[in-house]
């Protein structure tokens, strides 16, 4: 993927968290897969450099909270 196309490009394009509660709805998923129907995606910066996107993926829709951020 480049960065900005799918929920983790997008997180690494905009430098901001990506949480979707139900990727079915989600236009950004590029995956058609009903298996992951959660997504999270948190850009990895420090010093204003990208490192990368550590993702995370779950099989019930609304899995991710604050409280996971």
């Amino acid at each position: 993927l480049r960065i900005g196309q799918g929920i983790v490009g997008h997180a690494a394009a905009t430098r901001a968290v990506v949480r979707v509660d139900d990727t079915r709805l989600d236009a950004r998923y590029v995956l058609d897969d009903e298996n992951r129907l959660s997504e999270l995606a948190i850009p990895l910066v420090h010093d204003d450099r990208m490192f990368g996107v550590l993702d995370s993926e779950h099989s019930l829709p609304r899995f991710y909270t604050d409280r996971h951020e």
